[in-house]
């Protein structure tokens, strides 16, 4: 929402920001993010490293699962499903009349974007999209799969600095990035 920064005063106009709220939060989350990486401590062992950088990041992720998702995660959750049911997601868009039975029964259809578009995302994400959702089809699912590919890449950027011998904690730069952050765990 809107962060108004200071009232009005006689007859002046509030500054109002709009979605002030959450550039604040962004620039706190920069800002914290910084402090833990100039003040990460130098003298621990790689091991011991690493398990502080995996868990700052997970902890950071976790705190981030309620923040409202993007409405691109329903096209996922969709598109998995039209898969599943033996249909091209890349044929018939969200609103295609073949699919009304389908949409009817289904939680999230009417909360996909771009309903008039069919499917834009490449055949194997297609493929991972259907199988989260006939294991768990909510949104909550895509959001830990998505974190459990952001961790994986974390751990990717970890292995890269070690064996290049430079220090694991610029591996922080990435992994309390608030884009990151806000991008694939939020």
């Amino acid at each position: 929402g809107a962060l108004t920064l200071w009232p009005g005063t006689q007859g002046g106009a509030p500054l109002v920001l709009p979605s002030g709220k959450f550039m604040l939060l962004f620039a706190l989350t920069w800002g914290t993010s910084l402090l833990v990486l100039v003040f990460f401590p130098r003298r621990y062992s790689s091991r011991s490293a690493v398990f502080l950088i995996l868990g700052l990041s997970f902890a950071a992720r976790i705190l981030l699962l309620p923040h409202p998702a993007s409405d691109d995660i329903y096209r996922y959750l969709w598109e998995g499903r039209v898969f599943l049911s033996g249909l091209n997601p890349y044929l018939l868009p969200p609103d295609a009349p073949q699919l009304a039975g389908l949409a009817a029964t289904d939680p999230y259809q009417s909360l996909v974007n771009h309903p008039g578009l069919g499917a834009i995302y490449p055949p194997a994400m297609i493929l991972l999209f259907a199988a989260v959702g006939q294991a768990l089809y909510t949104p909550l699912a895509i959001k830990l799969v998505v974190i459990g590919f952001d961790m994986g890449t974390l751990g990717l950027l970890l292995l890269l600095l070690s064996r290049q011998h430079l220090p694991l904690r610029y591996s922080l730069l990435y992994a309390l990035n608030p884009v990151i952050l806000y991008s694939f765990a939020g």
